[in-house]
């Protein structure tokens, strides 16, 4: 935190140069506000699995990914293939309505305001020996969206209010809102994502 006597001294210098006051003083307000601004830099794939490994268990079995997008695969109750849960979570431009395209295939769509977007959640229920159903959480801000794609469990009712295995509904919720998740991100989270194992 600045001292009284920095601070005083930071504004008589202002007074003394005005040309880039004003930047120096949005500066510091980055600065004090943990610089997402000031730090702001294209995200990569191993960001993105930074991030996401906040929010989900730290042991998926396969990561994959393009520079835009992450799919983390776990283990349900054993080793068995095919008994996995999947996320895959990808970032785009495109801020349309995520349901429009879906038409009148899907089960739900609900549309919540989430901080600076909203946050849209639609679903299909399994169609039995069928289909298992789909899940995708979209979170949409002014200039970009992140879709967040479950498979796993069968979708037998609203999503929202079901029991999933290695995670829960809110864990995928906080994942795709996290505000480092975007075209761009902080730095830190850039760092984060260079130091993980990536095949």
């Amino acid at each position: 935190m600045r001292s009284t006597s920095y601070v005083a001294l930071a504004v008589a210098a202002c007074l003394i140069l005005a040309s880039g006051c004003d930047s120096d003083a949005d500066a510091g307000a980055d600065a004090d506000n943990g610089g997402d601004r000031a730090a702001s830099v294209p995200i990569t794939k191993k960001a993105i699995a930074a991030v996401l490994l906040e929010h989900l268990p730290p042991d998926p079995i396969e990561r994959s990914g393009t520079p835009r997008s992450v799919e983390l695969t776990y283990w349900i109750d054993d080793s068995s293939a095919g008994n996995e849960e999947e996320v895959e979570v990808s970032i785009s431009g495109a801020t349309g309505d995520p349901c429009a395209r879906m038409g009148d295939a899907l089960t739900g769509c609900e549309v919540e305001k989430i901080d600076d977007g909203e946050l849209t959640v639609y679903w299909q229920e399994e169609q039995p020996f069928e289909d298992p159903g789909i899940l995708y959480l979209v979170m949409v801000r002014e200039d970009d969206s992140v879709t967040l794609e479950y498979s796993g469990v069968l979708i037998e009712s609203d999503p929202r209010k079901q029991e999933f295995v290695r995670f829960t509904f809110e864990d995928m919720v906080d994942a795709v809102t996290d505000p480092r998740l975007g075209l761009t991100t902080t730095q830190d989270a850039v760092d984060a994502g260079a130091e993980l194992e990536w095949p």
